[in-house]
């Protein structure tokens, strides 16, 4: 699904509030942007008029009766660095919504999420847009250094996992969504290793008649998509994936954001570059040709 006309507009600063790890909760007031925002979809913002681009980042939420949406950024370069001094009344330039977004399909009673560092703001959306209509869900989160938001004890009992201490963020608590850590690095109440090798366990102990009607729905660093791509081939599932990528323009003039897809995902001959802004950033989970792609191919191996 397409959010429909890019719109350009200027939104006002409503909090910037700074989150451990890095991370800062952004809310602006953007009533157009708020009518029209789905899961998946994102805005580019101007960061500071000394910039040439804008960046893009993936909406966090959205409240259409109140014209507001919400960010989840990251402060890793001089884009965001601008960001994270941002005040409540200052005004922004934006062009939003952008992109297509996430669809579930009716088929689908069973959702796993895969989330990597701050692609989880997409995968929230998703999961407080669908929750409620009789599937459940289940977010798996790799946080690599300090997770942004509070964690408490998980009293969820997972298949595949037999662990008695495990944390999830409260805020999923709150929306009764069973949640799992990983790390490559210990941490007590997380898991150790790929957020994937996390997920495959839980898929495995599923029985196979549930795995008929699960789907995965990811969004990170594309070593991790891939690995998710590789993970939902092995075990025959759907989904989508809601990529990252550096992007100038965002409206699918530069073609800077291109990445391999395959056009017809049920004759595989050959694939090509589409753009993430606006052909994307959601894809079907096998429409991802990466692995023959010599220019991804070494990017998708880590996992």
């Amino acid at each position: 699904m397409s959010t429909g006309p890019i719109h350009r507009g200027v939104a006002r600063v409503l909090s910037n509030q700074a989150l451990p790890g890095s991370c800062y909760h952004l809310r602006l007031f953007a009533p157009e942007v708020a009518q029209r925002a789905r899961p998946g979809s994102f805005i580019h913002l101007t960061c500071h008029p000394s910039l040439t681009l804008p960046r893009p980042f993936s909406i966090f939420n959205a409240q259409p009766n109140r014209g507001e949406i919400s960010i989840l950024y990251k402060v890793v370069g001089q884009g965001t660095t601008f960001m994270a001094n941002w005040q409540v009344g200052n005004e922004v330039v934006y062009l939003g919504p952008i992109g297509k977004t996430f669809s579930i399909p009716d088929s689908v009673q069973r959702v796993i999420l895969i989330a990597g560092g701050i692609g989880v703001a997409p995968l929230e959306f998703l999961a407080s847009t669908w929750m409620g209509q009789g599937r459940e869900i289940f977010l798996f989160w790799g946080v690599e250094g300090e997770a942004p938001f509070e964690l408490g004890l998980s009293d969820h009992i997972l298949p595949g996992f037999e662990a008695p201490f495990a944390l999830e963020p409260i805020r999923w608590q709150e929306l009764n969504i069973p949640a799992r850590l990983a790390s490559v690095t210990r941490k007590e109440g997380y898991y150790l290793g790929y957020v994937t090798d996390l997920a495959r366990q839980f898929i495995q102990a599923l029985p196979t008649i549930d795995r008929r009607t699960t789907a995965i729905y990811a969004c990170g660093p594309t070593p991790m998509l891939a690995a998710t791509a590789r993970l939902a081939k092995q075990f025959h599932l759907g989904g989508e994936l809601s990529l990252e990528e550096r992007m100038g323009c965002g409206i699918g003039g530069c073609a800077g954001c291109v990445v391999p897809i395959w056009p017809d995902i049920k004759n595989k001959q050959e694939w090509n570059y589409q753009r993430v802004c606006v052909d994307g950033p959601v894809f079907a989970i096998d429409q991802m040709a990466w692995e023959d792609d010599p220019l991804l191919h070494n990017k998708g191996k880590t996992q």
